[in-house]
């Protein structure tokens, strides 16, 4: 687009090329240049129909209208969110599209399910359509794919970790990635020149299962259930996960954004709920299969989302697996059955992750999706959560909590070290105030001093899943995570802002100390 712009700098540039460069300087900036445009002009029309994901223009040369521009930002609002009717009618594109607001609701929340979002239709049109072209056969793994998925309680449950997936890796999907990953989901990373193969080792497997016994019987039940929805959204076209472990698909390494990013939000990550009880109930229950027990049929007993998912060829493969941990087997050995129970064990707990919507870390996307909704209906946080994060930021350095001091003589902005002789600039951090604003899919913290809006904030920075979830360990005392790592460049960016910021207020306002010999020295 950039490139674009600069196009009508060249010689010969023809009305067409202006009038796209005056577009594409529009949507950089959100407004025109005159950078050779000649007499185009773009005016934003019925302003008031605006969003965050949606804006009119008007296309006019010599105040004259041309043509018109529909734009949708779709990183402005989330498909896997539910969008609202809009309330206008459609009047034709010479006019705004009536569009409607954009509800969030956070993965755990008992409506969840009941609220359907942007991509769920296409979920289940889709796996519908497909699951009526195929030939049935109830150990195929893409027909209990297409099943699984057509129904709305497992396709709620898919929308909910993809959209845990899109929170954890601080990315968006889009329109055509989230097709992408639907077809992931019911084939893996198939292409037309591979679909066929496919085919016929599915055939081939099924085939094993019925006419063989024991060992090949076994292993060809495990690979059928590595074609399975929760097993290809995480490891198909992952090579080191297939490396060295014969009988499986010959999937092709795949590496894409998307895929990254849904393999963070792998359940076996972190579990369900931060609560840990559902952890915790679902592996005793698991353990029960060492008893003769069948523990994934039970589950789907009790639970409608993993009653919808649960196929036939679930039930089988759980019914081989409880009959070879058996300790009276005596064919088995305990290394074997160590590691029937690991693969066991994987299988069902992505299995219910996946069945229920439950990403990894579930309960900071929850709680990042709370924090949407507060700073979009009143731009604040909790209270909680804010002197949570302005601890992260502008940590005490006094025993009343009152004053964070930091360098600011040097190439880096950190607490200090008091053994070093260093100077320090003192910041009044009971003063300062976190406020919050929704940004379309963002959540762009401000920390302040006086009333929110009187003038530009000390800092600025954005709330994402690593920040938060750093912030809720704090909130929680549990002390740090693994995430510090990945914000301290940022925090230190921040602070950097609050000591430029100290250090323009009035000198009388300025408190600083001087650490020589271990010995700090104040200063009013």
């Amino acid at each position: 687009m950039i490139g674009e712009t600069r196009k009508p700098e060249k010689n010969g540039a023809d009305e067409a090329e202006r009038m796209a460069s005056a577009i594409a300087g529009w949507l950089l900036s959100g407004k025109i240049h005159d950078a050779g445009t000649g007499d185009w002009t773009i005016e934003l029309v019925d302003d008031d129909k605006s969003s965050a994901h949606y804006v009119f223009g008007e296309v006019q040369k010599n105040g004259e209208p041309s043509a018109v521009v529909h734009v949708v930002y779709m990183d402005g609002a989330s498909l896997l969110e539910q969008w609202t009717p809009p309330k206008d009618q459609y009047e034709g594109y010479r006019a705004p599209l009536p569009t409607g607001s954009v509800e969030v609701t956070p993965v755990l929340s008992d409506d969840r399910c009941a609220r359907r979002v942007a991509f769920h239709e296409c979920v289940t049109q889709a796996a519908t359509t497909i699951r009526h072209t195929l030939e049935r056969d109830e150990l195929d793994p893409v027909q209990a794919n297409v099943a699984s998925l057509s129904s709305d309680d497992v396709a709620s449950g898919w929308c909910s970790l993809l959209r845990g997936a899109a929170v954890i890796s601080g990315t968006h999907f889009t329109y055509r990635e989230l097709w992408a990953l639907f077809v992931q989901s019911v084939l893996g990373p198939a292409s037309p020149d591979n679909l066929g193969s496919l085919r016929d080792w599915v055939d081939e497997r099924i085939h094993e299962v019925r006419d063989q016994s024991g060992e090949p019987r076994l292993q060809a039940l495990l690979a059928l259930g590595s074609i399975r929805t929760h097993m290809l959204m995480f490891d198909a076209g992952d090579v080191s996960k297939y490396r060295e472990k014969g009988g499986l698909f010959p999937w092709a390494d795949t590496e894409n954004d998307a895929l990254r990013a849904v393999r963070l939000a792998d359940p076996l990550r972190n579990f369900g709920p931060a609560d840990g009880r559902q952890n915790t109930e679902l592996a005793d229950a698991l353990a029960e299969i060492e008893e003769g027990k069948l523990p994934g049929q039970g589950i789907a007993e009790e639970n409608s989302a993993v009653a919808s998912y649960w196929s036939p060829l679930d039930a089988e493969i759980e019914r081989v697996i409880r009959d070879e941990v058996d300790p009276s087997n005596e064919h088995s050995s305990l290394v074997r059955r160590n590691w029937l129970l690991g693969w066991y064990g994987r299988y069902m707990f992505r299995l219910v992750g996946v069945a229920n919507g439950w990403s990894a870390h579930c309960s900071v996307v929850n709680e990042w999706q709370k924090a949407w909704i507060d700073a979009d209906r009143s731009q604040r946080l909790s209270h909680e959560l804010s002197e949570a994060i302005l601890d992260i930021v502008a940590p005490p350095s006094t025993e009343r909590g009152a004053e964070s001091f930091f360098t600011f003589l040097q190439a880096r902005v950190d607490a200090g070290d008091s053994a070093i002789e260093r100077a320090m600039i003192g910041l009044q951090r009971n003063r300062f105030e976190v406020t919050a604003r929704a940004e379309g899919e963002r959540v762009e913290l401000q920390i302040e001093q006086g009333r929110h809006g009187e003038a530009p904030p000390a800092a600025t920075a954005l709330l994402d899943f690593h920040l938060l979830r750093e912030a809720m360990a704090r909130q929680n005392g549990h002390g740090f995570t693994d995430s510090l790592m990945l914000i301290e460049p940022r925090i230190e960016r921040i602070r950097a802002s609050l000591v430029s910021y100290q250090l323009s207020q009035d000198e009388s306002r300025h408190r600083f100390k001087f650490s020589n010999r271990g010995q700090p020295v104040f200063t009013r």
